[in-house]
């Protein structure tokens, strides 16, 4: 699997008057280039801010995404924010964006999204789209305003998602995304908004369909089971909003990737699973001297496509939710290290071999430990990751034998298609001797047909015409020899005479 793990933006403000937050996504149907061996691009998001449209940004305000080489289907994955320029201290003005080549100087595609249309802490999903000669090439994003809000009355707030866990790991998706709706809306999709971007009526209407009386917020895409990332909050993802959103009906949702799905291709866009409204919880949480996370379960719709197959994974949500500027602080257990040495898969892999007795003995003794302190509760932790990563490596084991048993069939039929290869270069070759000797035939065959078909006066008349011109050929021959005879004595001649 690409690794699609990117690092989270720090979430303060520091001077900003207000800020863009841009979720790059993914793109679909990058155009091939001239430049490279097999035409594929090497594809990146510029960002920049223009007062006006059709300006051309400066390049000192440029931002971009990390470049996703040789792909025409990058995932950028990647979270940037974009603060206000020094000229703009309200929002105004538009938000450039264009895609690139790395190999071509040429931009693929630009967008000016008019920024008095967002509005603060609404997010908005866009799916731009533009026609490239016969193909279309399309860019997932999400945009997000954002104001520092410090009345008294109102502040900020970060819902951060430490964790998300299936047990067992389904084996129908290896991605997810999370979803958090105010207001009670629940979503049926993904809430991307389609927007050619040769019509400025479509992009605006885009924009403004999602400016309604609920926010839905997307996290970055999520693998299964997820990796820990460094960042201010040791989360997997977090969501800024204002903190009176908290008295609004707050839920959360889980998209998976389906395979099947090709409009979204890499996006996970199968909603399979739902919480409960839990902003009664995050307020408890928030006002909590500690901000301890909460476990939240996540049940599944038995609409989706894919709930058979994720039902039998439990799914749960370890979300907390802290005032803007603070940070969650990690308390290690004293096994902490020992515990990062098996998780991290140093000893874990090599038991697959021959050192699975020291891994057991490794984690026996670790065991051992944990119960003489009761620290038990910190073992089943353990033990149940160290449970899904076995669960992940049988999964690649059984992955791998299946492709092994893939591959021999790929062979044997393909030593069948040489035999057949054969077969037929051989009936061709007797077919084309065939062929020959029929043309052989017709043609003796059409003479002999010509030849029956005259009267005996004329057969006379044809041989002795033939007859003449057979003489006059061989005197007009002889005379050709006595004349190139004569030419040789000649030459013979000139050269005695020249010695």
């Amino acid at each position: 699997m690409v690794d699609i793990d990117r690092a989270l933006p720090a979430s303060d403000f520091g001077t900003a008057k207000w800020r863009i937050r841009v979720d790059a996504r993914c793109a679909i149907g990058g155009p091939l280039n001239a430049v490279t061996k097999d035409g594929f691009p090497s594809l990146y998001l510029q960002i920049a801010w223009t007062q006006y449209k059709q300006e051309e940004p400066s390049s000192l305000s440029l931002i971009q995404t990390g470049v996703v080489d040789d792909n025409r289907h990058p995932i950028w994955n990647e979270q940037l924010l974009y603060n206000n320029p020094p000229e703009s201290d309200k929002p105004s003005g538009f938000l450039w964006i264009g895609l690139k080549d790395k190999y071509n100087p040429n931009l693929i595609m630009t967008v000016y999204i008019p920024i008095e249309l967002l509005r603060p802490y609404q997010p908005i999903h866009l799916q731009l789209q533009k026609y490239l000669e016969a193909e279309k090439c399309t860019i997932f994003l999400s945009l997000t305003l954002e104001l520092p809000i410090t009345k008294l009355t109102e502040t900020l707030c970060d819902a951060v998602i430490k964790w998300v866990d299936f047990d067992p790991i389904p084996k129908c998706t290896n991605r997810c995304l999370i979803l958090m709706t105010t207001n009670g809306y629940k979503p049926n999709a993904l809430p991307f908004a389609l927007a050619d971007i040769r019509e400025e009526v479509s992009l605006t209407q885009a924009i403004t369909s999602q400016n309604k009386y609920y926010a839905i917020f997307a996290s970055p895409i999520i693998k299964i089971p997820p990796s820990k990332l460094n960042n201010e909050h040791s989360a997997l993802t977090y969501f800024l909003f204002p903190r009176s959103l908290l008295n609004s009906k707050i839920a959360f949702y889980t998209a998976v990737q389906d395979d099947k799905d090709l409009e979204y291709h890499t996006l996970p866009a199968n909603i399979v699973g739902y919480s409960d409204f839990i902003n009664d919880d995050l307020k408890h949480i928030f006002t909590s001297e500690e901000h301890l996370p909460m476990i939240f379960p996540v049940g599944y719709t038995n609409t989706s496509s894919l709930y058979n197959e994720m039902a039998s994974s439990k799914c749960t949500l370890e979300i907390t939710c802290i005032p803007y500027g603070d940070k969650v602080e990690i308390k290690k257990s004293k096994y902490g290290d020992e515990i990062e040495d098996l998780k991290s898969g140093m000893g874990f892999e090599r038991g697959i071999g021959k050192g699975a007795e020291d891994e057991d003995k490794k984690i026996s003794s670790l065991l051992a430990k944990m119960e003489s302190t009761g620290d038990k509760e910190k073992w089943q932790i353990l033990s149940k990751e160290l449970a899904q990563k076995q669960e992940i490596i049988n999964r690649m084991m059984k992955e791998v034998d299946e492709k092994k048993q893939s591959l021999k069939l790929t062979g044997a039929e393909i030593i069948d298609l040489r035999r057949s290869v054969k077969l037929l270069q051989n009936e061709n070759a007797i077919l084309r001797r065939r062929l020959g000797e029929e043309e052989q035939i017709q043609l003796s065959q059409m003479v002999t047909k010509e030849i029956s078909k005259m009267s005996g006066e004329e057969l006379r008349t044809k041989i002795l015409k033939l007859a003449q011109a057979y003489r006059a050929e061989r005197l007009r021959n002889e005379e050709f020899d006595k004349a190139l005879k004569g030419a040789h004595a000649e030459i013979s001649v000139a050269k005695k005479n020249g010695n």
